[in-house]
């Protein structure tokens, strides 16, 4: 087994026994599909890198409307690879493109029939993939080998004037989000779409992206990619889908669709859109943050076995802050203390991990915690009632300073809020 390969099998096993990500076979027509799976950090994390992307393209964005279509829809306006869920009536999606278009009236109308303006939507898609697992670790297949993820789209409308600057403008964006919560930024790159070796984000070739435009428009679409141990992968395409989103609209009921500009002029806008998912972002920043290193500590000086680190972004890392009790058993009195601390830290707004009653020892939470890319352990101790002092641990130095427990909260809360972006 090659080094690179040890170290994926590896990160397997963490994931796994960390309740990061699974699989669980299903069997429809006689096939057998993978879906994925989350224990409690793995989903914590997937809300928090939908939150981060909520807050990047919705929240700090202008004239942004989210919608929600429902999970089943009719089977003539999705592919011909759907799974049908009873008869002719309904299939599941494996887009939702045509989610967010089919609500641009409704917005156009929110919006005084006024361009520029923007639709978001997040869901559930299918994409039915037969199971092709092998039996050989493939942290690949782990990430992109399931039948369902969850895909995050927004559809930017301009004017066909100025959809030259906003496809620039949302292809930085989009890709200086992604810089900003990993460790390699150089890692992530943009290439063109017009390479057909390149999937979209849920593995299959988007012809809506790359046919849309009537070729007007074509060399404008990019897709955005992570540098995988494997090899590169896609993980968000942007495209300017030029007037695509209105070719089923009737020469009768094309003037319903137009939006007026700046100039009060009317116009059939261009749609800037991107399209990514969940699953691509878990995949490409668990793997980006993935570290192994030598063991410290005050019992273990061993230089031959190494630590399993995952330095996740304190923004996405499934818990902001452990706490922990360094003496067994748990007095009263200390019990005390971690309960008003862990108040604290919810009204800071901080996510902790309570492991005070785990009864561990002190490497043994700091193993756990920094498997779970917890990024602080604040550890109380005997002496605690004593002095007021606790002792805190950063993942990333391993560095333990003593704090006063009355100051511990806003001092992590500081330096939360200060962590350096790319």
């Amino acid at each position: 087994m090659s080094a690179v390969r040890k170290d994926l099998a590896t990160l397997i096993s963490l994931l796994k026994i960390r309740g990061f990500i699974d699989h669980s076979a299903i069997k429809h027509n006689g096939q057998e599909y993978l879906m994925s799976d989350y224990g409690p950090p793995g989903t914590l994390l997937r809300q928090n890198i939908l939150k981060q992307w909520w807050d990047a393209v919705v929240c700090k964005q202008n004239n942004v409307y989210a919608v929600e279509s429902p999970l089943l829809q009719p089977s003539d306006c999705t592919s011909e690879k759907q799974i049908t869920r009873s008869s002719d009536e309904a299939v599941l999606r494996d887009q939702l493109q045509k989610d967010c278009s089919s609500k641009y009236l409704q917005v156009l109308k929110l919006s005084n029939g006024t361009l520029p303006f923007s639709i978001a939507s997040v869901g559930s898609c299918f994409s039915w993939k037969e199971n092709t697992q092998t039996t050989e670790p493939d942290l690949k297949n782990l990430f992109f080998g399931f039948s369902n993820y969850t895909r995050l789209i927004v559809q930017n409308y301009t004017s066909p004037a100025k959809s030259y600057s906003v496809f620039d403008y949302w292809l930085q964006l989009r890709l200086s989000w992604w810089k900003q919560f990993s460790n390699n930024p150089a890692k992530f790159s943009v290439i063109s779409a017009s390479n057909n070796n390149h999937k979209s984000t849920n593995g299959q070739v988007s012809t809506q992206a790359s046919g849309a435009t009537n070729g007007k428009e074509q060399s404008q679409n990019r897709i955005i990619v992570y540098e995988f141990p494997w090899g590169v992968e896609p993980i968000e395409e942007v495209s300017n889908l030029g007037d695509g989103p209105f070719h089923h609209v009737g020469s009768g009921e094309i003037e319903k669709y137009m939006g007026k500009t700046s100039g009060k002029l009317s116009c059939l806008p261009y749609c800037i859109e991107c399209d990514t998912n969940i699953e691509s972002a878990a995949a490409a920043w668990i793997i980006d943050s993935y570290v192994e290193r030598p063991i410290i500590s005050d019992t273990n000086t061993s230089k031959t076995k190494l630590a399993q680190v995952l330095k996740l972004h304190s923004k996405i890392a499934p818990y902001q802050v452990s706490l922990a009790v360094q003496t067994s058993p748990v007095s009263n009195e200390l019990r005390h203390i971690c309960t008003h601390l862990e108040k604290e830290f919810k009204k800071a707004n901080i996510s902790l991990f309570n492991a005070s009653d785990h009864g561990s020892t002190i490497d043994a939470h700091f193993k756990r915690n920094d498997q779970l890319g917890i990024p602080y352990t604040v550890i109380v101790n005997e002496r605690t009632p004593t002095d007021g002092l606790v002792v805190t641990r950063h993942r990333d130095t391993q560095i333990q300073v003593p704090s006063h427990m009355t100051e511990i909260v806003n001092d992590l809360k500081h330096n939360l809020d200060a962590q350096l972006v790319h």
